[in-house]
């Protein structure tokens, strides 16, 4: 399995075999208190598989402070990666759409997903002050 990319965006959906996101390559936010709230933020994922790893597959989500504790609770799903076209590998779209974030502090957090429990991304996010 292969990454082709993994990003946050202010919003983004899958349509007709494609991917489509606005505001892409969000990695924080100023904020002038904390609890600082996201109204939206996506998490999108594509990953490259051949036919020896269809199936069904563990899909989780977890938004973590620098700590290494949880922002929200941790998302798990399962992830059906099915048979491709003769003679190409398959792909995978994810799109998660984290609504109403809310980060407790200031700081460094991180968004982690994991596919069977093999990371495919670390997605840093920080929440800093107003300069």
């Amino acid at each position: 399995m292969d990454v082709d990319f993994a990003f946050l965006s202010d919003a983004a959906q899958e349509s007709g075999g494609k991917l489509h996101a606005i505001g892409i390559g969000v990695d924080g936010m100023v904020a002038t208190e904390v609890p600082a709230a996201r109204p939206l933020l996506a998490v999108v994922v594509q990953v490259r598989y051949s036919v020896a790893e269809i199936g069904q597959k563990e899909l989780a989500i977890r938004v973590v402070d620098a700590d290494g504790g949880n922002v929200i609770p941790p998302i798990d799903s399962l992830a059906e990666f099915g048979e491709p076209q003769p003679g190409m590998s398959g792909v995978a779209r994810y799109v998660i759409e984290l609504a109403g974030l809310a980060f407790p502090h200031y700081g460094d957090y991180a968004i982690h997903v994991a596919i069977s429990g093999h990371e495919v991304a670390n997605l840093p996010m920080a929440v800093r002050e107003p300069a």
